[in-house]
């Protein structure tokens, strides 16, 4: 398990843990101490993806460049990526459950489609 490192927030310049500690984030936040904090992938529970989705998707966007993680240059575009994301996961739920599976954690890459279509048009 790593500890948090401070890294400066992208609006104000001053630094902040990262990963931020649960309860220490924006005003309003639900996170408390007994948070649970995903520390792998294997963390990173479904059902969580999707209310992260939607609770992007419901923000204003005042409201989502306050988030302390939130780079400027994300906060007017946060809202589409949130909605392919969260159909992305429903549908493979959906297909998951109707072979009989069970689809528990997914997996969000920080890259972006600009890194796919790169690296599709490369081996081409």
């Amino acid at each position: 398990m790593s500890t948090a490192s401070a890294l400066p927030h992208p609006r104000t310049g001053a630094g902040f843990p990262s990963p931020a500690t649960p309860g220490s984030g924006w005003p309003g936040d639900p996170a408390g101490p007994a948070t649970p904090v995903a520390r792998s992938a294997a963390d990173v529970v479904a059902d969580q993806v999707l209310a992260s989705c939607r609770a992007l998707l419901t923000m204003t966007r005042e409201r989502r460049a306050r988030l302390p993680f939130m780079h400027p240059g994300r906060v007017d575009v946060i809202g589409a990526g949130a909605l392919i994301w969260s159909d992305v996961v429903a549908r493979v739920r959906a297909d998951v459950g109707a072979a009989g599976g069970d689809l528990c954690t997914v997996v969000t890459s920080e890259h972006d489609i600009l890194d796919g279509i790169t690296l599709s048009a490369a081996g081409r």
